[in-house]
């Protein structure tokens, strides 16, 4: 599981996880897409309404298990399928459960955490902080207490 995320908004977090996802279902066949923040559908042209997502499995009571959660992904293109974000709370405030069951996953798996996804990119694996090319940017991955697998400058 690869987490993007940043520190700043407007960055261009969702299409460096779009561009991942598309990338990894080339080459593995499938990969699955985690809208934290509800910014990939209008990516991929579709209706940006509100659908059953990650943060409603979340909300939920009890335990949905994976199945559950497998039965809200919607196909996207060239094997990509996206994970939407729903229309309950953040689902980033209980994000140890939904991780749980994404590591369960077979395929690859692209979380796209956004703004404030420190907190995210803290409990998975790897993780991709996504910054603009300057100083002010520099200065903020450096003070960050999460260290990212990698970093992504994203130049104007």
């Amino acid at each position: 599981m690869l987490v993007c995320w940043s520190i700043k908004g407007g960055v261009g977090t969702s299409t460096v996880a779009a561009g991942l996802a598309l990338a990894l279902a080339a080459r593995h066949g499938r990969c699955l897409l985690v809208d934290l923040c509800g910014d990939q559908p209008a990516l991929f042209g579709l209706d940006p309404g509100p659908v059953p997502g990650a943060s409603d499995w979340v909300a939920a009571e009890g335990d949905l298990g994976v199945d559950a959660l497998a039965r809200l992904e919607l196909p996207l293109a060239d094997g990509v399928a996206l994970l939407p974000c729903g229309s309950a709370a953040d689902p980033r405030a209980r994000i140890g459960s939904l991780l749980a069951a994404l590591a369960e996953r077979d395929e690859p798996v692209v979380v796209d955490a956004g703004l404030g996804g420190a907190a995210v990119a803290a409990a998975a694996e790897r993780s991709l902080l996504v910054v603009r090319a300057c100083p002010l940017s520099a200065a903020a991955v450096a003070a960050q207490d999460t260290v990212p697998t990698g970093v992504v400058v994203v130049r104007p």
